[in-house]
C-alpha cells in the first residue's frame, strides 16, 4: 500500500513509487483531493496527554477517598468528543446529536481542540509535561 500526498513538485516521486510495484500483481489507484486532517503527531500528543490525564485524576485526593469511578483512558477520549465535539441540529421535528471523530478534524480545528482539552484540564491543576513528549 503506497500514501502519498501529491503536489506539484513531486509527481516524480508518485511516478517512481508506481513502478516499484509489483507488475504480476493488480492495484487500485485512487486520487482525491488533500484534507489537512490532523497529523500524526496531534494525534500522538492527544493519547499522550490523555494518558496522563487518566493518571493524573486517578491520583487525585476526593477522588480516592470516595472510591468515584474512574475512566479509563478510552472513556476520557469519548468524554471530551461528547463535551467539546457534540453539535446538536435540527432534523425535522427533531434534534439529532452529531459527534465529530478527532481523525476528521483539520489541522487548526485539532489544535483548538488540543488547547480547549489542555484548558479543562490546567482549571482542574493538571499541568501537562511537554518536555516528555
Amino acid at each position: 500500500m503506497i500514501n502519498f500526498t501529491l503536489g506539484k513538485n513531486n509527481l516524480d516521486g508518485l511516478i517512481l513509487k508506481l513502478k516499484e510495484l509489483d507488475k504480476d500483481k493488480t492495484w487500485t489507484v485512487k486520487v482525491s483531493p488533500y484534507k489537512s486532517t490532523r497529523s500524526l503527531e496531534q494525534n500522538s500528543y492527544w493519547w499522550k496527554l490523555l494518558t496522563e490525564w487518566q493518571l493524573y485524576y486517578s491520583n487525585l485526593k476526593n477522588v480516592k477517598e470516595s472510591n468515584s469511578f474512574v475512566p479509563n483512558i478510552d472513556e476520557w477520549n469519548e468524554y471530551f468528543k461528547d463535551k467539546y465535539l457534540t453539535e446538536k441540529k435540527p432534523f425535522g421535528k427533531k434534534i439529532i446529536v452529531i459527534q465529530k471523530s478527532t481523525k476528521d478534524l483539520k489541522l487548526n480545528d485539532m489544535g483548538e481542540f488540543l488547547d480547549t482539552v489542555k484548558n479543562f484540564m490546567y482549571n482542574k491543576g493538571f499541568i501537562f509535561n511537554e518536555e516528555e513528549i
